[in-house]
């Protein structure tokens, strides 16, 4: 069985080595995967989810606005400028040109 296509690509059902055996190594599991699958849809993830809410219930800003940007995303903050900006811009070629002349 030819091992790779007129393209020069790996044939399927090709047995040899890997598209790249010397690649970045597989990350082991993330923290965050760790906790999910440690709370899963038990009784621990519903008392977090009931103390975040009460915590929000209380007025705790920092939690309100996690859960908004949660929920409803990040608000898109718009900035405008008033009055004008000045630029100097001073070009090379401009600063060689009189440094010339007044040689």
């Amino acid at each position: 069985m030819e091992e790779r296509d007129a393209n020069g690509r790996w044939v399927k059902g090709h047995k040899g080595i890997i598209g790249n055996p010397y690649g970045r190594p597989r990350k082991d599991i993330s923290i965050t995967e760790l906790v999910k699958l440690k709370l899963g849809e038990g009784e621990d993830l519903k008392e977090i989810i009931r103390k975040i809410l009460s915590l929000a219930k209380e007025g705790n800003t920092t939690i309100l606005g996690e859960l908004w940007n949660r929920i409803d995303g990040k608000v898109k903050e718009n900035l405008e400028l008033s009055g004008g900006l000045v630029f100097i811009y001073r070009s090379a070629i401009a600063d060689a040109d009189r440094d010339n002349k007044q040689v």
